[in-house]
């Protein structure tokens, strides 16, 4: 069934597929973080660097999309929008991209990936495109042992002037803290956005690289 999300005049498109995550797992829902951090997004339009230029966006864990579609549609158009989840995540993406098509600028070019954070280096066609200018993640800390794989990655695919935003609810004390050490090692961490949701509260993080990288 397609559910509509209105993000900065445009109205979105997407079809979860709750009915499947007995087989796909936490990526056919759009949760409450996605919702937020697309919403964050619109808000934070004229103030996210990445917003004002035609740069790269990459979305980990996109699920069916929700954040990194609104991207591309609430400030500048980039250049490059980059979709990735797990292998059986990828047609939902591809037929969410599809039914937003319109909506999304004819010259940004829009690729989808299958990427496992667990698989480092990235694959060439992903690494390639990096370093990204703003990387997303919604609801991508909720397991333990996926906290360093996904910091790894962030750090793979960022230099010093990407801007990270990562939105999640906290579901377990242990995943959060671990989230806030092992990001901590590489990047400075901010929290930017705080509320109360339906099943508890959402959480914006900005993650900024410490050592010294690319010089807009």
């Amino acid at each position: 069934m397609e559910e509509g999300f209105e993000v900065a005049g445009h109205r979105l498109t997407l079809c979860p597929r709750p009915d499947e995550a007995e087989n796909l797992g936490t990526g056919v829902h759009v949760w409450d973080s996605a919702r937020d951090l697309a919403r964050y997004l619109e808000q934070q339009r004229t103030t996210l660097r990445a917003l004002r230029k035609r740069g790269r966006v990459l979305e980990l864990g996109a699920g069916c999309g929700l954040a990194g579609i609104a991207s591309a549609t609430v400030g500048q158009p980039p250049a490059a929008l980059v979709l990735t989840d797990l292998p059986g995540i990828v047609p939902l993406l591809t037929q969410n991209v599809s039914l937003n098509r319109d909506t999304l600028h004819p010259d940004t070019q829009v690729s989808i990936f299958a990427f496992d954070w667990r698989d480092l280096p990235p694959r060439p066609e992903l690494s390639s495109v990096a370093p990204f200018d703003l990387i997303l993640g919604a609801d991508v800390v909720f397991r333990l042992d996926l906290v360093r794989p996904l910091i790894d990655s962030l750090d793979a695919l960022s230099d010093a002037a990407t801007e990270i935003l990562v939105a999640f609810e906290i579901r377990c004390d242990v995943t959060y803290a671990a989230f806030l050490s092992v990001a901590g090692e590489r990047f400075g961490v901010k929290r930017v956005y705080v509320r109360r949701g339906g099943s508890g509260f959402v959480h914006i993080y900005q993650l900024r690289k410490k050592r010294r990288g690319r010089v807009d």
